[in-house]
């Protein structure tokens, strides 16, 4: 049975995380500025946390879905919840983060960074 579920998720990382995206885009009244034509029409970011954990962020038609899917990801993310948790709510610069390792993208970093922009 596929375990994916709409906004929000079960899991604290994932809830906060979901959370945290609904706020951002109901509080900018905002769904996620046009990915699809940033990107392809389907786009997929896998999280693989220090912990174990597994996320991922499918953008479809702007709406956002997340899963524990890992199949056909575009970017792989690596890195601890904290740091994540850090650069999306705005108090660590996700470019620093790259730079310093605490963030490693398999995949492209510049549309790992377009990818998180698209959200505000």
């Amino acid at each position: 049975m596929k375990r994916s579920l709409l906004l929000p998720i079960i899991g604290v990382s994932a809830l906060i995380l979901a959370v945290f995206l609904a706020n951002k885009l109901v509080s900018s009244n905002k769904t996620p500025q046009r990915t699809v034509a940033i990107f392809r029409d389907n786009y997929k970011a896998c999280f693989r946390f220090e912990n174990e954990k597994v996320r991922s962020i499918s953008v479809r038609n702007s709406i956002a879905e997340i899963s524990e899917d890992q199949n056909n990801c575009d970017l792989i993310i690596r890195t601890s919840e904290k740091s994540l948790k850090l650069s999306l709510a705005g108090i660590k610069n996700p470019i620093g983060l790259i730079a310093s390792g605490e963030i490693k993208v398999e995949g492209s970093e510049v549309n790992f960074l377009r990818f998180l922009s698209s959200f505000k």
